[in-house]
């Protein structure tokens, strides 16, 4: 996903902006710490299904939001909006009345996944550099962001999947076996598409991560979850053990994904270098992957990108990315960390205090704020 054009009013600490966005494959976003530059990718996040990078409440990103207890009545609701424009449509949000409302080429849409039929976003932040030294969910919702791009339905039946765990939730408070018996059948099937997504995706990744030494495999094997009959048998047999607990005890969202160097140690043992170089090589991957198939390439987002990484890494790693036909945004603290980076390819913005700024005429900067 190429960004074209970016619009942003009343998010976080940043000021309303409006770029233009060249067409450059990197776009260097740097600034000192609190200065906006996570925010700015924060936003572009949500051009993916999901919460975003932080994974926050969507109302907290309203910059200078009043306490609704405090707030008079006539005071319009608080609202953030974002406008993208991209080679593959346009991609408009807004946060209004206390939800999120999203259009997609002018057509307003009921469900969030759809931004999966877009293109694809994939991101790494601070917050990613102990993934797997961590608890699976991070895991699991990390793989999925990678999986949308190969089948964009998987994202919706995410979501349908984690409805109908909380309605099974209900129901074994007041059980019923017959309602019980269908909410386990559409959940059985829902559930066996979504291990299928993620297997068929790691097998057509592998060859590519096998190249940069690297392999990733699922706690739970190929044919796991794919006997509908077996999965409700499951289902029906831990319902007291689920009631007592209030959690579903089997199925893919108990899955755990283990990472391992080919020639090294396993990701949740490797050093943090390791382990974030393992994860920038993961994206890299992924967009080799996507540009085999002849897909579009994602946009990867990749924030404070050089913490942890030596001089030699860290240009193995933008080696590869200069070799990518991905969109890729980078975050830190100094231009001089990119300065590797071919010019004729990059486009440099500076965040000061919320304010957007991008480079011109080598190196002068124009100031890109909204009146």
């Amino acid at each position: 996903m190429h960004l074209t054009r970016l619009q942003l009013d009343g998010f976080r600490n940043l000021r309303s902006l409006d770029i233009a966005l060249a067409g450059a494959a990197r776009v260097v976003v740097y600034g000192h710490n609190g200065a906006g530059k996570s925010s700015l990718l924060e936003a572009l996040s949500l051009l993916a299904p999901g919460r975003g990078v932080l994974g926050a409440n969507l109302e907290e990103r309203v910059q200078h939001a009043l306490p609704a207890t405090t707030a008079p009545a006539e005071t319009p609701p608080p609202q953030w909006s974002l406008s993208a424009h991209t080679q593959q449509g346009h991609i408009g949000q807004r946060w209004l009345g206390g939800k999120r409302q999203v259009a997609i080429n002018g057509q307003a849409v009921q469900r969030h996944a759809d931004l999966a039929q877009v293109g694809s976003v994939v991101w790494l932040s601070p917050r990613q550099d102990r993934l797997f030294y961590e608890a699976p969910k991070g895991r699991r919702q990390f793989l999925d962001r990678l999986v949308y791009a190969l089948t964009p339905t998987h994202a919706d039946t995410l979501s349908r999947y984690s409805q109908l765990l909380k309605a099974r939730q209900q129901v074994l408070k007041n059980p019923d076996a017959d309602w019980l018996s269908v909410v386990e059948a559409q959940l059985a099937a829902l559930g066996a598409a979504i291990h299928a997504a993620r297997t068929d995706y790691l097998h057509a990744l592998a060859p590519h991560l096998q190249a940069l030494q690297l392999q990733l495999t699922l706690t739970d094997g190929p044919e796991a979850f794919q006997d509908l009959s077996l999965y409700q048998h499951h289902l029906a047999d831990n319902r007291a053990r689920d009631h007592k607990f209030a959690a579903t005890h089997y199925g893919p969202h108990r899955t755990d994904i283990h990472g391992q160097w080919l020639n090294g140690p396993a990701l949740d043992q490797a050093s943090m270098g390791q382990h974030k170089r393992a994860l920038l090589m993961l994206l890299v991957g992924h967009a080799q992957l996507l540009q085999a198939g002849r897909q579009t390439p994602p946009l990867v987002l990749l924030d404070e990108v050089t913490a942890h990484l030596d001089e030699g890494v860290r240009q193995l790693v933008f080696g590869h990315l200069r070799d990518l036909g991905a969109a890729v945004w980078l975050t830190g603290t100094e231009r001089s960390l990119f300065q590797k980076l071919p010019r004729a390819t990059t486009q440099w913005i500076k965040v000061h205090e919320g304010t957007i700024f991008t480079e011109v005429n080598h190196g002068r900067t124009a100031r890109r704020r909204a009146s």
